[in-house]
């Protein structure tokens, strides 16, 4: 199962960027850590809205007041659930960023329930760290 690290967040919370998108306007939601799961190989945020960060394979992580963002990973899903709906599995919707073997994004959204693994369309990063939450 990989080893498993204690470590704190040095941030409580903030706006969730993704690879250069922001999940909403910038700055404009603020997303209260409820706990982190520091894997030797993975990094898992809850959230107290019931929105969950995955970063698999995470590399350049930067943890310090005010901001963690994450240079470069092999894959990023943020999940939700529909805002003002029932947290049940038919309104959790994702958005899962996968780096491909030639170092471009393939990026899917959509409900957790229809998404398929080998869906999604090509994303350009612009050089942006594969996450940031300020």
């Amino acid at each position: 199962m990989g080893k498993y690290f204690k470590e704190k967040l040095k941030i409580k919370g903030g706006s969730v960027c993704i690879w250069g998108e922001w999940f909403g306007r910038p700055h404009d939601n603020f997303h209260r850590v409820k706990n982190v799961e520091w894997r030797e190989e993975s990094i898992s945020i809850h959230f107290e809205g019931g929105e969950f960060l995955y970063i698999k394979k995470p590399e350049g992580i930067v943890n310090q007041d005010g901001t963690f963002s994450v240079e470069n990973a092999s894959e990023v899903l943020w999940t939700w659930y529909l805002y003002g709906e029932k947290q049940i599995y038919g309104n959790l919707c994702e958005r899962r960023y996968v780096r491909q073997g030639d170092g471009s994004i393939l990026r899917s959204e959509g409900r957790r329930g229809d998404m398929k693994q080998e869906n999604g369309i090509p994303f350009q990063t612009g050089g942006k760290p594969a996450v940031l939450i300020e």
